[in-house]
Parts: structure tokens; sequence; C-alpha cells
């Protein structure tokens, strides 16, 4: 396995990888509403998940062992509080956004030992690697995307605009999102569902961030990233000229 860029299996020729633990399936808390038929479900949160990696650490004493100890608490370090790619070893098209977690105490049998590295990653859902080209779709007022893997895509979505007062723009029809006030020849909006984040950038100008310009009532951005679920999915905007996204697919 790889964590930000780097198989700790290159630290040292004394270390080796036991067992890879990923997380099991998705666990979710639902928010509901009292009603006068029963419970609304008004929201879904997805808990947090674990990766553990069991590593052996093989020194000739235990001097070397603990030298070994301190080269994996760098490599587990070095990234932080941020969140880097973790790439399994027997899945290496994928990675999660991982943060280290904790390294458990080793406790050394002459120069060996067994430590389980610790990640937590903040969704657990696994996507195609940054090295793989990302998956793109274009049209003009409309677009068909492929939309892969086994989860819910989170693209981009750029949308270059004709004059007009206001947009929206919709996923299989149903709209998730708008904006209010006036729009010029070739503005663009760019819909960022990772992010949950929305730009604009004027004809000739630069991006800024335009959430203040969303009209709440028919914006949904976690629906409409729910909605890119796997399967040809459309996107439509009826104030567009050019409709460009881009993704990854992801996998539970």
């Amino acid at each position: 396995m790889k964590y930000n860029g780097v198989d700790p299996r290159t630290l040292h020729p004394g270390i080796s990888i036991a067992k890879e633990i990923p997380p099991g399936a998705l666990t979710s808390q639902l928010e509901t509403l009292s009603g006068s038929s029963g419970e609304i479900i008004i929201g879904r949160t997805i808990q947090q998940a674990e990766y553990i990696v069991r590593i052996n650490i093989a020194g000739k004493n235990k001097e070397e062992a603990w030298r070994i100890r301190k080269l994996l608490a760098g490599w587990a370090c070095a990234a932080d509080t941020q969140a880097h790619p973790l790439i399994p070893t027997h899945w290496d098209t994928v990675s999660y956004d991982a943060i280290l977690k904790e390294i458990t105490p080793p406790e050394f049998k002459f120069g060996f030992a067994t430590v389980d590295v610790i990640f937590t990653l903040p969704r657990a859902i696994a996507r195609e690697k940054q090295e793989i080209n990302a998956i793109g779709a274009t049209g003009k007022t409309s677009v068909t995307a492929e939309v892969g893997g086994t989860s819910y895509a989170r693209p981009v979505i750029t949308i270059t605009l004709k004059e007009s007062n206001g947009m929206t723009a919709a996923i299989d029809k149903t709209t998730y999102f708008a904006m209010t006030g006036n729009f010029a020849q070739g503005d663009k909006v760019e819909i960022d569902l990772e992010k949950l984040g929305v730009r604009v950038k004027p004809s000739g100008g630069s991006w800024e961030h335009a959430e203040n310009r969303m009209d709440y009532t028919q914006t949904d951005l976690m629906g409409m990233a729910e909605a890119m679920k796997p399967g040809a999915r459309t996107i439509s905007c009826p104030e567009a000229t050019l409709i460009h996204a881009i993704w990854r697919d992801e996998w539970l």
C-alpha cells in the first residue's frame, strides 16, 4: 500500500505488511422529523471509518527495531493532519482520503514487533486514483454522463451561459441548483459537488465564490451529488451554451 505517495516497505528492508483491513459497509446516521404520518427522513450523515495497516518490524536487535519504528512514525506523520491518498495493495486503481489516527505501541521481542497504523477515513468510499485520467463529458444545453463505480460521483460541472436572468441546473430532469441575478454571454458557473462549493467567472474576469447568489429554495448540492449515481445521468441547463463535467468513479 501507499500513503501520501510512499510505500512503507521502501523505508527499510525490515518492514513488511502483514495485513490490510479496509472499512466495512458504510455506517450512516439518519436525521428524522416527527410528522402526522410518522417519522420523515430529512437527512443522512455518513460516519467516518478506519483503514488499518498491520506492519511487521524485523530488526537485528532492539536498537535497530526502534530505529525502524522511528522511520515508520516519520512516514505516517509526514502528512500532518491533512487528508492524503491511501492506495490499497490489492486494489491499486483506487485510493481513499486518509488521515493518520494512531500507531499502536510496539511490544518488542528481541528485534521483532508488530504495530497497527490506523488511518481515519472521513469518507469511507474509494475512488479512481488521481493518476488515472478523470472522466469527462461535454454538451450544449445538456450532457449525458456515464457514471461507473458503485457509489455516486461528485463531479465538477462547469456551465458557460448565454445572456440570462438567473439559471438552473438539473440531473435527469430534476432541478437541484438555481442562481439569481443577471448573467452576460460567456459567463461561467462552476458547481463543485466534491467540495459543495459554487464559483462564478464573469466573461473576461476571474473566478469568485458565489454562494450568496444561490436560490436555496431550489438548491440541494448534496442531493445533486447523490443523483449522480452509477448509470447514464443527464445534466441539463436551459441557459447554457456549453456544459462540461469531470469526475472520478467512486467505489464502496
